[in-house]
């Protein structure tokens, strides 16, 4: 992606460091968490899967960063040309197994698949996605994450291994439903469109999952992120909709 080389040198440096570090640990597998704020859930996710490395992703600095553990302690530059670096290129490391990088997630997502297709998603057993309500005024449903020209893009990056999961939380149970009824659009469109050209349906491993929906949340035993800890403390439903890869769904359309 030129726009992601050529103008945003503080994403690239964070990607490389990134792709340097998978390599060099050779992990069970990779856990994305996206959107993923103050690194609260992805800490989480790092004690909860010891053997996968867990990579928190975050466009915001200032996010990244409220946290004082979070601030910056190892040089991006190191893996990149410090000329072109700023200080808010950053990736770093807060467990063993965890790294938080400041990136667009759209742009790091896209860089992954160019870069290394096979590579990322032969190893991505897991990604959430946990901000909990995202655009929800009317106006601007385009940009919900279901309703983004980069959907297809997100199937894609979440892994191609057999029950690999793509996980969304929300304390907006409509906009989870509405996610898992736009799965079944895209496996309809997809259907369409293999007719006339060679496409390949990134939503059908997804069909059977999505088909029944979110549900409640109901163990609060541990709020992973601090929105569900302020939602927890109130008493607001919270909800999860768990989209399981099966790789053997031709039966279920």
């Amino acid at each position: 992606n030129n726009n992601y080389t050529n103008n945003n040198n503080n994403y690239r440096a964070s990607g490389t460091t990134v792709q340097a570090i998978i390599r060099s640990k050779h992990p069970g597998g990779i856990i994305l968490d996206s959107g993923c704020g103050t690194g609260r859930s992805t800490k989480l996710l790092a004690k909860m899967h010891p053997d996968h490395l867990v990579i928190g992703i975050d466009r915001s600095f200032v996010r990244l960063t409220k946290a004082k553990s979070n601030h910056q302690r190892v040089v991006v530059s190191q893996y990149e040309n410090s000329a072109t670096v700023s200080k808010r290129a950053y990736c770093h490391s807060i467990a063993d197994n965890a790294f938080l990088v400041r990136a667009e997630l759209v742009d790091f997502w896209r860089c992954l698949l160019e870069h290394d297709a096979d590579f990322w998603t032969d190893r991505i057993t897991h990604h959430y996605m946990l901000y909990p309500n995202p655009y929800p005024t009317q106006q601007r449903l385009s940009q919900r994450w279901y309703a983004h020209a980069s959907f297809p893009l997100l199937l894609q990056i979440s892994g191609t291994q057999a029950n690999s999961k793509l996980v969304v939380r929300s304390n907006w149970e409509g906009y989870l439903k509405e996610f898992a009824k736009s799965i079944e659009i895209a496996h309809e469109f997809y259907e369409q469109e293999k007719e006339t050209a060679h496409v390949q349906n990134l939503a059908l491993p997804y069909l059977q999952s999505a088909r029944k929906g979110p549900v409640e949340r109901t163990d609060k035993t541990v709020a992973w992120t601090n929105f569900e800890a302020k939602y927890d403390k109130v008493g607001e439903s919270t909800y999860e909709l768990e989209l399981v890869r099966n790789n053997y769904c031709e039966d279920n359309k």
